[in-house]
């Protein structure tokens, strides 16, 4: 018996003209798509006017380090406030922008001038004799700048948010110099406490050593 194998031969005279037309028609459409970043939703206008964990309107509050009612600490650091220069400068940079502050919001205001003046004269002559005269004069004026383009209320919120600044920076620099002081006053209370610990253990050593010297001594 004779086996017989067939080849059919593949046709690829029709498959790579349609390969080529499905590479072709991938790449046209993705250069048609919209590659641009998805757009974000604009923040949103209404923005509260202060960003503050504290209200200003509320009475301020004791000291931190008054809660935990140590008199050696509240003298530690009131002591160390009241002797450090640097936060005396800062003091005193919070009074002149406080100054400043009231100076500017005075701008929005009409602006008053008064002067006041008196003579006392005395002539002699042989005619009419001696004449005295008085005169008196008082003047008084005002101003007002109209605010058309804003410029004085610009001044006195530049000169407010100074103030506020410096008043910031004040309670920034009591914190820190405060917390420096606590943390010293850890470090004390650490250095008492071994102290304390090693006389307790010197003592025991002493006592130890002595029952040591009379076993020996009895034997």
């Amino acid at each position: 018996s004779i086996i017989k194998f067939q080849h059919t031969p593949t046709r690829y005279s029709l498959r790579l003209p349609m390969l080529f037309f499905l590479m072709l028609q991938s790449l046209i459409t993705s250069g048609c798509m919209d590659l641009r970043p998805e757009q974000v939703d604009p923040v949103p206008a209404d923005l509260p006017d202060h960003f503050s964990l504290y209200n200003p309107t509320e009475a301020p509050a004791l000291p931190w380090w008054h809660s935990l009612n140590n008199a050696e600490l509240n003298h530690l650091i009131e002591k160390g406030l009241a002797d450090n220069l640097s936060l005396q400068e800062a003091w005193a940079r919070l009074s002149q922008a406080r100054a400043l502050a009231t100076a500017a919001k005075a701008d929005k205001y009409p602006d008053l001038w008064a002067d006041g003046t008196a003579a006392h004269l005395r002539t002699d002559s042989s005619d009419t004799g001696q004449q005295i005269s008085e005169n008196f004069s008082f003047t008084f004026s005002t101003g007002y700048e109209l605010d058309l383009w804003g410029r004085v209320q610009a001044k006195a919120s530049s000169a407010e948010l100074d103030f506020h600044a410096s008043r910031e920076d004040t309670n920034t620099l009591l914190l820190s110099i405060s917390s420096r002081i606590s943390e010293s006053w850890v470090e004390l209370l650490s250095q008492r406490q071994q102290q304390q610990q090693l006389e307790k253990e010197l003592e025991l050593n002493t006592k130890l050593l002595e029952l040591i010297e009379m076993r020996f001594t009895m034997s």
